[in-house]
C-alpha cells in the first residue's frame, strides 16, 4: 500500500484522570485526508473521527494509526508470514494478527481533538498525566515521558530537546 500523506511532528499533551487527551491537530488532518481524501474538514463525518490505538509490539509505548493503515498492516503480516518456511497458518497468523489488530482499540475524537486512552492502554505504556505523541510517518507513537526518556537515553540531542519540551510544561526530567 502506498501512502501519500504522512504523520509529521510531535506534541506533549496533558492527560486527565479519565484518560482524556488531545490528538494533535496535524495528526487529525492526516487521518481525515487519508480516510476521506478531498473532503473539507468541516464536512468530515463525526462517525469517522477515530484512530486506532494499542500497545506497540516491541516498545514501551502505544502505537496509533488511522483505519486505512490496517491494509498496510495486513499486507506486512502476509509478507512476513509467507517468508517463514515454518509457518503454521492458523496458529501463527492468528497470533500475529491478534497482536496487530486485536489490541488496537478505536479512540473517537471530537472537533477539538479530545479522545480517551483506555485505562489498559495507559497502563501498558505507563502513561499518567502527560502523553508524548511522536509521528513515525505512516503511524504515530504515544509515550509516557519516563519511557521516552529511557528510549532516547543514548541520543543526547533528542534527549535535550525532549527535556526542553518537559521544561516548557513545568516538568522536571
Amino acid at each position: 500500500m502506498e501512502f501519500s500523506d504522512y504523520f509529521h511532528g510531535y506534541a506533549l499533551n496533558a492527560v486527565d484522570a479519565k484518560g482524556r487527551v488531545s490528538l494533535p491537530a496535524s495528526f487529525r488532518t492526516i487521518v481525515e485526508k487519508r480516510v476521506h481524501p478531498g473532503l473539507a474538514a468541516s464536512d468530515y463525518p463525526a462517525a469517522d473521527r477515530f484512530v486506532l490505538v494499542g500497545p506497540h509490539d516491541h516498545l514501551d509505548c502505544l502505537v496509533g494509526f488511522d483505519p486505512t493503515y490496517s491494509r498496510h498492516l495486513d499486507a506486512a503480516l502476509e509478507k512476513r508470514m509467507s517468508a517463514d518456511e515454518g509457518f503454521d497458518e492458523l496458529r501463527d497468523w492468528d497470533k500475529a494478527a491478534g497482536n496487530s489488530f486485536g489490541y488496537a482499540a478505536p479512540a473517537n475524537y471530537d472537533d477539538a481533538g479530545r479522545m480517551v486512552l483506555t485505562s489498559i492502554n495507559r497502563g501498558m505504556a505507563e502513561i499518567t498525566n502527560l502523553a508524548y505523541f511522536l509521528s513515525t510517518g505512516r503511524s504515530f507513537q504515544i509515550w509516557s515521558p519516563a519511557n521516552y526518556r529511557k528510549f532516547v537515553a543514548d541520543q543526547p540531542r533528542v534527549l535535550k530537546m525532549f527535556d526542553m519540551m518537559l521544561a516548557e510544561k513545568g516538568v522536571k526530567p
